[in-house]
Formats: C-alpha cells, sequence, structure tokens
C-alpha cells in the first residue's frame, strides 16, 4: 500500500497514494508553517520544518494513530524549507533560503554544522 506524507502549512496529512487527497488523514494539525517533512521507518519517527516557528521538530509515528508529543529538534533557524533525513548515517540535513545554506545534525539534533554550498543554482 503506497502512502504518501506531506505537509501542507497547517497540518502533516497521510494519503493512499492510490486513491488520492480525498482519503487524507491529518497526522499532525495546528501547525503554523510546515514546509517540509521527512519520516525515519526504522524509529518511527517524522521530522518537519516550520518556517514561522523558525524550526525543526520531530514526533513518533506508529502508522496509523496522530503523533503525540512534538519534540524540536533544532531551533533558532532563519526559514528551513528543506529538509531530509539520512537514516543510514543517522543525519538530518536542511536547506534554509534565507542564510542559502546547507545545515547537517545528527537525528536528535546533536552536532550542528553549516555547509556553505560552493555552487547554487538560482
Amino acid at each position: 500500500l503506497p502512502l504518501l506524507l506531506y505537509a501542507n502549512r497547517r497540518d502533516l496529512r497521510l494519503v493512499d497514494a492510490a486513491h488520492g487527497r480525498a482519503n487524507a488523514t491529518v497526522v499532525i494539525g495546528g501547525l503554523e508553517d510546515a514546509a517540509a517533512v521527512d519520516y525515519v521507518y526504522a524509529q518511527g519517527l517524522i521530522y518537519w520544518s516550520d518556517v514561522s516557528e523558525e524550526s525543526i521538530k520531530r514526533t513518533l509515528f506508529n502508522g496509523s494513530a496522530p503523533g503525540g508529543v512534538q519534540t524540536t529538534v533544532v531551533s533558532n533557524l532563519a526559514s528551513p524549507d528543506g529538509l531530509a533525513c539520512d537514516w543510514m548515517g543517522n543525519k538530518l540535513y536542511w536547506t534554509d533560503s534565507e542564510t542559502n545554506r546547507i545545515e547537517v545534525a545528527e537525528l536528535d539534533g546533536t552536532i550542528w554544522t553549516s555547509r556553505e554550498p560552493s555552487l547554487w543554482i538560482r
């Protein structure tokens, strides 16, 4: 069963890709400005960036029940609008359009470093 997890600014939704948006389930609601989302299957964790709150958060997700406690993983960001989880390397990558940087941390938010890309395609 192919599932798609997506952010639409105000909430994170899960949809059965075979049947379309009509059956979308709100996984986490009441968000400020969720821009990007990723899921680490092995740990059952959903990560998302929130541009208005200038942070990256996560919550536990078991595949059917909505997420519970939301934990801020990284804060004090300018405009985190892209996100990718490297589950094999245990890394969290995000882009910040305001600082023009690619940043990386451990999945728990520790050891945060910033990379200034040598080439930006505009």
